[in-house]
C-alpha cells in the first residue's frame, strides 16, 4: 500500500528534471508492481543518463561563467548502476528474460567501465551487482555470460561462492583479440539513417521520452 501511494505521489509531484523524473518514476513503479511501466521509464532514464554523460565541455564551462543551474542533473555512479539493476528485475517479473539479459549486459558494461577507469566504488557493491548479473544471465539461459559474471563476483568477494552447476565446471573463458599490425585497435563504422523532419525536431527539441523513442 505504501509503495502504491509513493507511486501516485511521484506521478503528481515528480521532479521537473527529466532524468530524476524517469528515475523516480521507474523505481516507484517497480515497487508498486507496475513492471512494464517501470521498465519503460528506466529505459528512458538510461538513455538520458548516457546522453548527459557525453555532454560537451563547453556546456560545463558555460555553467561556471554564468549559473551552475545551467547544467542538468547527472546521476551518481551508484544511481547509474541501479538503473539496469531495477530494469532487469522488472523485465524478469514480466517474463521477458531476453530483455532482462540486455539489462544485465548494460550493468556488466557499466561495472567494467568503472573497473577500467579505476573509479572508486565499494567492492561489496560491485561484487553483488556482478552476481546479480550472473543470476539474470542464468535465468535467460546465457550460461557462458553467467559464468563470467559469477567469476568476476567471486574475484571481488570470496564469500560469494560460484554455483555448483555442470555448465559452470565445464566451461572456461576464452578471450579473442583481433590485431592489425602490432597493437590492438578499435574499428569505427558509420551508420547512416534517414530521418523524417518531425524526427529531427523531436531529437533536437523534444523531451527525454521523445528523444529516447
Amino acid at each position: 500500500q505504501q509503495a502504491a501511494q509513493a507511486f501516485q505521489n511521484v506521478q503528481r509531484h515528480a521532479p521537473s528534471d527529466e532524468m530524476l523524473h524517469a528515475l523516480y518514476y521507474g523505481v516507484t513503479a517497480f515497487h508498486a508492481g507496475d513492471y512494464a511501466e517501470s521498465a519503460r521509464a528506466l529505459d528512458i532514464a538510461a538513455y538520458i543518463a548516457d546522453e548527459r554523460m557525453t555532454k560537451s565541455l563547453s556546456r560545463a564551462a558555460l555553467s561556471i561563467v554564468s549559473n551552475d543551474l545551467v547544467l542538468d542533473y547527472e546521476p551518481s555512479r551508484t544511481e547509474r548502476l541501479m538503473i539496469p539493476y531495477y530494469a532487469a528485475l522488472a523485465r524478469l517479473r514480466m517474463g521477458d528474460t531476453d530483455g532482462a539479459a540486455v539489462e544485465a549486459r548494460r550493468l556488466s558494461l557499466l561495472l567494467q567501465r568503472l573497473d577500467d577507469e579505476r573509479t572508486p566504488l565499494d567492492a561489496t557493491l560491485r561484487a553483488t551487482l556482478r552476481y546479480v548479473a550472473g543470476a539474470v544471465f542464468e535465468a535467460a539461459g546465457e550460461y557462458e555470460d553467467a559464468g563470467v559474471a559469477y567469476r568476476n563476483a567471486a574475484a571481488l568477494d570470496s564469500t560469494l561462492a560460484l554455483p555448483d552447476d555442470a555448465w559452470t565446471r565445464e566451461h572456461g573463458t576464452v578471450v579473442v583479440v583481433l590485431e592489425q599490425g602490432f597493437v590492438t585497435h578499435r574499428v569505427e563504422q558509420d551508420v547512416n539513417v534517414w530521418l523524417l523532419p518531425e524526427e529531427v525536431d523531436a531529437i533536437a527539441h523534444g523531451n527525454g521520452e521523445s528523444r529516447a523513442a
